[in-house]
């Protein structure tokens, strides 16, 4: 499939996004975007083609003069709904990242703190913070949040979200100039104990890089969160040097499994979570992974594990994945199929959709890496085991216009219309652990 002919059927699909529209001028075929939105009213295409014009070279109050306009066209009833909220800058935030406008989504996003101080001022930082991180804009990134941390005494940041800003930028190689920020932001202050935590985090990702001179100290008893994740890892990268033999050994000693009983009434199960022994796999993999000790890995994967929060194999690939080698999570995924994984009694059989999920990462991450014949295989790949084995849409095909999409991003990629460094925006997000 050329990438022409995927964003034509996407938008005969009827997927009208803007980041699409972005997609398509971006490629070179803006000329035939008053074609690709002829489904929709001429009033509604005359809205969309008017912001995308002012998208593409206004300022940031352009934009929203546009947008304010689109909502005075409103119906009366949307329109009073519609007034009750700020501007929907979230709504073209990817858009205009794709079309390489970060200055203008971080102007957006200083105007939109200002009004909406006194609710939930923080929404759109993350949005647009986490967006430009993605496709390696850590200035604007870096500019957004830190505005927002001198502007508000709390971020309001999902945990998950917060885990993707600290992934991207160890995958863009951003230890130590991305990484300090991220740990001094106000994150979720209602939380407190956090702060501390992304001390330890920070020396985590040092050591994990082979940042030289990263310490850990021996702590007894209770351990702060985010401590263990720390001392794992100093744990891991040093097990072969001899002169930290006696500090890893004591690290160890303090490192005991933790194990909670967890009992789900509803369904009649119970079983043990051990966050101490996970951490412990955890940096076992991501060490090997960095070192791209292959043997290593292979072994750890293997290693047997009764805990359902211990994967040894899934924390292989997925400390590869993160260091951007796909070929070494390629490897591990061969021989640790998912669908092969034991059932755990009482829990959902999601074995077909995690193989699924994981072949399309690899899709992406080869493609990222510029191996766009490997990057089709893998999602070739998913998309069968889907079709076989995975949960039908409203089609009667399981993911049918996802395969499409990301089809059609792999072929922009391969056929260079499609600048590489899209693909972490438009491809699934990384994993993080």
């Amino acid at each position: 499939m050329r990438y022409e002919e995927g964003l034509a059927t996407l938008f005969a699909r009827r997927f009208f996004y803007m980041d699409q529209v972005s997609l398509a001028h971006i490629a070179g075929f803006g000329h035939r975007l008053p074609d690709w939105l002829s489904s929709l009213t001429p009033t509604a295409r005359a809205q969309w083609l008017r912001l995308f014009e002012v998208m593409l070279t206004g300022k940031a109050e352009a934009i929203e003069a546009v947008l304010r306009l689109e909502r005075e066209e409103l119906p009366a009833a949307k329109r009073a709904s519609a007034e009750q909220e700020d501007l929907p800058i979230e709504d073209i935030v990817d858009a205009l990242a794709l079309l390489g406008r970060g200055d203008v989504v971080a102007a957006l996003h200083a105007n939109a703190l200002q009004r909406r101080i006194g609710r939930d001022a923080s929404s759109l930082t993350m949005r647009a913070a986490l967006t430009l991180g993605r496709i390696g804009n850590w200035d604007h990134a870096l500019e957004i949040l830190e505005l927002a941390a001198r502007t508000l005494t709390n971020i309001h940041a999902e945990f998950a979200d917060e885990g993707f800003l600290w992934t991207y930028a160890y995958l863009h190689r951003h230890v130590e100039s991305v990484m300090p920020v991220l740990a001094r932001m106000p994150f979720r202050t209602e939380l407190p104990h956090l702060v501390e935590a992304r001390a330890w985090k920070l020396k985590a990702y040092r050591i994990r890089a082979g940042v030289p001179g990263i310490e850990v100290p021996v702590i007894e008893g209770e351990h702060v969160y985010g401590y263990v994740e720390a001392a794992a890892i100093l744990a891991a990268a040093r097990e072969d040097d001899p002169a930290y033999a006696e500090l890893v050994q004591r690290l160890r000693q303090v490192l005991q499994p933790r194990p909670v009983e967890f009992i789900h009434a509803d369904r009649g199960i119970g079983f043990m979570l051990d966050s101490v022994g996970a951490d412990i796999s955890k940096a076992t993999a991501r060490v090997a992974a960095s070192r791209k000790d292959y043997a290593k890995a292979a072994a750890h994967a293997r290693m047997p594990s009764t805990n359902i929060l211990i994967d040894p194999a899934q924390h292989v690939i997925h400390a590869f994945l993160e260091e951007g080698d796909w070929r070494g999570a390629a490897d591990i995924a061969k021989e640790h199929d998912p669908r092969r994984k034991k059932l755990i009694a009482g829990f959902d059989d999601d074995r077909a959709k995690q193989y699924v999920e994981l072949y399309v990462h690899l899709a992406f991450a080869a493609a990222y890496a510029g191996d766009d014949a490997a990057a089709v295989a893998f999602l070739d790949q998913a998309e069968k085991v889907d079709r076989a084995e995975g949960d039908r849409d409203e089609d009667g095909l399981p993911g049918s216009f996802w395969f499409l999409r990301h089809y059609t991003h792999l072929a922009g990629a391969a056929e260079g219309l499609l600048p590489r460094r899209y693909l972490h925006l438009l491809g699934p997000k990384l994993y993080f652990l």
